[in-house]
């Protein structure tokens, strides 16, 4: 359960990152490719590529779901996931796949919406150098959008009716988005970024950095222009950087 998004002056693309068990990640340094996974995964949770293309994903699930695995009812959780999920694809697996070769967006969408494969919950923000698009997918729903401006993604749907779609259903992801919106509209570069997904002090929770049964466990940016990418895994510690 993650929050993303998209600054258009800026040129950049950011994660934090969020899980309700323990995550040990990987950075993955490869001729024309940063990502970021979690170890022994067939996936990337983000990444970037030499011509710029670059995505940064969240998961919606259910509402069932989400109220099992806020109280820390893992075991329950996965069996639910597992039932709700049979027979969908994670979107992110055909984004990973083929991130060493895409060259643009419309590449992507063209894999896609060209496969038959019915797709588990997820937002998909995905920018090259000229553009950014927001899909969002669902079985053998989905929804394009072109982002013109800044956008700030949580763990919701805006126009597929599934997971939460009442404040009710997930608070945290209605205030987490609201209350990131503001300060996302703020930055003015890319020390504001930083300083924006972390707080000030270790100790804090904010609208991008959680703590309880879910917490997070890396924040990343992506620098489109430059195919950088930028992470950190403690509020203590300054973002390392790729290129």
């Amino acid at each position: 359960m993650c929050t993303v998004g998209y600054h258009k002056k800026l040129n950049l693309l950011f994660k934090n990152r969020d899980k309700n068990i323990a995550t040990k990640e990987v950075l993955v340094d490869q001729p024309g490719l940063l990502a970021v996974k979690t170890e022994g995964a067939n996936y990337y949770s983000l990444g970037t590529n030499s011509h710029g293309c670059s995505f940064v994903t969240t998961a919606v699930n259910s509402s069932s779901w989400i109220l099992l695995a806020s109280k820390g009812k893992i075991q329950e959780a996965t069996e639910l996931f597992q039932s709700e999920n049979k027979d969908l694809v994670s979107p992110v697996i055909l984004l990973s796949k083929y991130l060493p070769q895409v060259k643009c967006v419309d590449d992507w969408v063209e894999i896609i919406f060209g496969s038959e494969q019915q797709f588990m919950g997820y937002n998909l923000l995905l920018a090259d150098k000229d553009q950014a698009l927001h899909i969002e997918v669902y079985g053998k729903e989905s929804h394009i959008s072109r982002v013109e401006d800044t956008v700030v993604i949580s763990n919701h749907f805006e126009k597929i009716n599934y997971g939460p779609k009442r404040y009710e259903d997930y608070p945290n992801s209605f205030d987490r988005l609201s209350e990131a919106k503001k300060l996302v509209s703020k930055l003015g570069n890319l020390q504001d970024v930083f300083e924006t997904l972390k707080p000030k002090n270790c100790f804090d929770e904010g609208p991008f950095w959680r703590k309880g049964n879910f917490f997070t466990v890396s924040s990343s940016v992506i620098d489109l222009e430059t195919s950088s990418l930028y992470k950190s895994s403690n509020p203590n510690e300054n973002y390392s950087c790729l290129i």
